[in-house]
């Protein structure tokens, strides 16, 4: 009999942990924000002024998202949502990443000035985490689709690449349970279309791997031209696409 209150107790405590919850995600979120602006963004700002014309203007998309990531501290630190305004405030962060992306020279796009690239997915986070993984995604897709239209039309859709080679080759050894092969080194880029790209000083990159002791190179199939000096009694392995530098690194040699 005296047992009885105490499912009672618990079921009215669920809600409230799971309110707690929530709050502490909409905290973290909107902290984790501001210090990504403040601590990671605004320093390649400062850094990258000179490449602002006229330079009043890289602060000034700077300033329109922090303005929007103190709005969001501000909505919650009074227990209070977006609701609709969410919708504009996205299109002004989309708008914003347009403006910036369009400042820089095209030689910068795709690198560290170019911090709308990254930055602008947290946003996305921020405004629609909590109204369900589509709102979010349809974000994200339209920021990435209104990135290539900018690239393309820049002309600079080569310096699309998704992740270095070695990140890929680490992958897929976890996904097929295949150890990398200790002896090999993997050097180069991955394109959008599953190619790979050669990278800047090879040759100097594999005459240092040869000196920490790896005794294959993987690299991309161009450029043809490596001085057999370089490589030495190291075995260079030329691949062309992705597939074809996992399955040269989960082997052995030759």
């Amino acid at each position: 009999m005296t047992d009885g209150p105490i499912p009672v107790a618990l079921d009215v405590e669920r809600p409230y942990l799971a309110l707690a919850l929530l709050r502490n995600l909409r905290v973290a979120r909107s902290v984790i924000v501001l210090v990504i602006l403040v601590g990671l963004v605004l320093p390649h700002v400062v850094a990258d002024l000179a490449l602002y014309h006229p330079a009043w203007t890289g602060p000034a998309w700077f300033l329109g998202l922090l303005a929007v990531a103190v709005t969001d501290a501000v909505l919650v630190a009074r227990r209070r949502t977006w609701g609709s305004a969410r919708w504009p405030a996205a299109a002004f962060v989309l708008g914003l990443s347009v403006w910036a992306t369009a400042l820089l020279p095209a030689s910068a796009l795709v690198g560290p000035p170019h911090q709308t690239l990254g930055a602008v997915g947290w946003f996305g986070v921020l405004l629609f985490a909590d109204t369900g993984i589509g709102a979010l995604l349809g974000f994200l897709g339209v920021h990435v689709a209104l990135t290539l239209v900018q690239l393309g039309l820049a002309g600079r859709l080569d310096l699309l690449t998704l992740v270095d080679l070695a990140v890929v080759v680490a992958m897929a050894s976890s996904f097929r349970e295949r150890p990398v092969d200790r002896r090999a080194v993997v050097i180069g880029e991955v394109g959008l279309s599953g190619e790979l790209r050669s990278v800047n000083q090879l040759e100097r990159r594999i005459a240092e791997a040869q000196r920490l002791g790896f005794e294959r190179a993987i690299v991309p199939a161009a450029p043809h031209g490596i001085s057999p000096s370089t490589t030495n009694n190291m075995q260079v392995i030329r691949v062309a696409t992705v597939s074809e530098a996992i399955e040269a690194a989960l082997s052995g040699p030759e």
